[in-house]
């Protein structure tokens, strides 16, 4: 597959649950999320799946290969905070102790970048990997002493080369704003949407979820267009009782641009997540 490869997240593991439920095969999944093979196959054996034919006779029944979307979505999640690669730059290392050195004699962390390049046995080290362990570091006397001896002795540091866009969506209501009874889920009706896209772009799916019973619907798409997604989005959610059509918790995409349609024509609340944190 060319392009990014962007990994699985928790609507397509519920997809795959409840497939798997229904008798289909690894292979038709993947087509039927426009996946590599590999991908759902790897998926499932790293999370406990088994085929039907070597399930265990005795014991409770596993319709889905014991395969479970919620249990491999957090262990994704646990492995993704696990560093694949040892940091480079730890503090109390010796080329932490050298790092320190270096800002004592009044150097920048570009000028200490260049100074360990040039060393007889060459250190490559990024200048943002040196702010970077500098502000994570827990605020106290330590971190305060390291940050006085930087040249510009800001408090906290932004990341660089990430600009923030602007919002175009009207009348935005935010996810710290949701009742107490969403986040608990304690009743049904309760709805977390998104956006499958295929390759090249040619194809869109809408997912909804419901965040008490994990059901699933798919919403198929002619284009991305706001006014499309909201009126198709009203049609799935319509087929429901108006007690399971309470609201809907969506990323700030520009799909969802018209939600006060999506409100109007289906009774639905619509939530947003902050910025980059779908």
């Amino acid at each position: 597959m060319k392009g990014v490869y962007i990994h699985l997240d928790i609507r397509e593991r519920a997809v795959i649950e409840m497939q798997l439920a229904l008798g289909t095969r690894p292979g038709v999944i993947a087509r039927y999320l426009n996946r590599s093979r590999s991908t759902i196959t790897r998926e499932l054996h790293r999370n406990g799946w088994r085929r039907r034919g070597v399930l265990p006779q005795s014991g409770p029944k596993l319709p889905t290969g014991g395969y479970h979307c919620e249990s491999a979505e957090g262990r994704a999640h646990r492995l993704a905070c696990r560093p694949r690669v040892k940091r480079k730059l730890v503090p109390g290392s010796e080329l932490w102790n050298q790092v320190v050195a270096y800002l004592h004699h009044g150097l920048s962390p570009e000028q200490i970048e260049r100074t360990l390049a040039r060393m007889a046995e060459p250190v490559r080290l990024s200048y943002e990997t040196i702010y970077k362990s500098l502000y994570a570091m827990p605020r106290g006397q330590l971190r305060a002493r390291l940050l006085e001896l930087m040249r510009r002795q800001h408090k906290t540091r932004k990341a660089q080369g990430r600009k923030k866009g602007s919002n175009n969506i009207p009348e935005i209501i935010l996810i710290d704003q949701r009742p107490p009874e969403i986040e608990q889920r304690l009743i049904p009706g309760h709805w977390e949407g998104d956006m499958i896209v295929g390759k090249d772009n040619h194809s869109q799916v809408g997912t909804l979820v419901e965040r008490t019973t994990l059901f699933v619907a798919l919403v198929k798409l002619d284009n991305f267009k706001a006014e499309n997604t909201a009126l198709a989005f009203s049609r799935i959610l319509n087929r429901f009782q108006s007690q399971l059509r309470r609201s809907l918790t969506y990323d700030q995409g520009t799909e969802m641009c018209h939600h006060k349609l999506l409100t109007q024509a289906s009774g639905v609340k619509v939530y947003f997540a902050h910025p980059h944190s779908p």
